[in-house]
């Protein structure tokens, strides 16, 4: 299973540009702790490679967008942060009664990227 937890095996998916060259080094201690001390199952291997190439996808879009030229300047964000059970949810609500203002919806936080394709994104390849 270790041939799936490379650095070269996640990176193959991937075919856009993930931005800065912050990320090979992490990258490759986190999938060498996987191989040699997480005593993963088969299935716990599988699932952890489509877990980080599905985290690369994100940044490599996040990287497209943020490149985009021609997008207007982004408005200045409220930030909510906090542990489970501390009321974030509750921020949240709050914030969307207010119709000048927006909460992420779950998915939104887990997939931060419009789920809408059209034909010439549906043709493109990560």
């Amino acid at each position: 299973m270790n041939s799936l937890l490379t650095i070269e095996s996640v990176l193959k998916p991937i075919k856009k540009s993930l931005g800065e060259e912050d990320y090979p080094e992490p990258l490759e201690i986190l999938l060498r702790d996987l191989s040699e001390e997480s005593n993963l199952q088969p299935h716990g291997y599988l699932g952890m490679r489509q877990n980080i190439i599905s985290r690369l996808k994100v940044r490599a879009d996040l990287n497209e967008i943020v490149t985009n030229k021609s997008l207007p300047p982004p408005a200045a964000p409220v930030i909510v942060s906090g542990l489970p059970r501390s009321g974030t949810t509750f921020l949240f609500d709050l914030l969307d009664a207010d119709s000048n203002q927006r909460s992420p919806l779950t998915w939104e936080i887990f997939n931060p990227l419009p789920l809408a394709k059209n034909e010439a994104t549906k043709k493109e390849e990560y």
